[in-house]
């Protein structure tokens, strides 16, 4: 499996995650307790870096629920959106 450790995940990714899923950060702040104010702190900033003013924990919770709803996280800042009941399979990668 392509899963990479939480430390590395970035901005950009976090975003994407979100972004594919077609869901607000209302929605992840209702399913994970961490304030909407936080959330948008987080997927602000560079896009290649971990995100800024946020704890590993924190960016860990997100994590967890993102990949709940289907996304996995892959190495070189890329995602992947899997559907398993519409056999569907999205990959995302920024080029630099």
């Amino acid at each position: 499996m392509d899963n990479i450790p939480t430390k590395d995940l970035t901005t950009f990714q976090l975003r994407g995650a979100r972004k594919a899923l077609g869901i607000t950060l209302k929605k992840i702040a209702e399913s994970t307790g961490i304030a909407v104010s936080s959330l948008a702190r987080m997927e602000s900033g560079n896009v290649f870096l971990f995100p800024e003013h946020s704890s590993v924990p924190t960016v860990y919770a997100v994590r967890n629920y993102l990949e709940s709803q289907g996304i996995r996280f892959l190495q070189d800042n890329g995602l992947q959106l899997v559907n398993p009941d519409e056999k569907i399979q999205i990959r995302i990668v920024p080029t630099h």
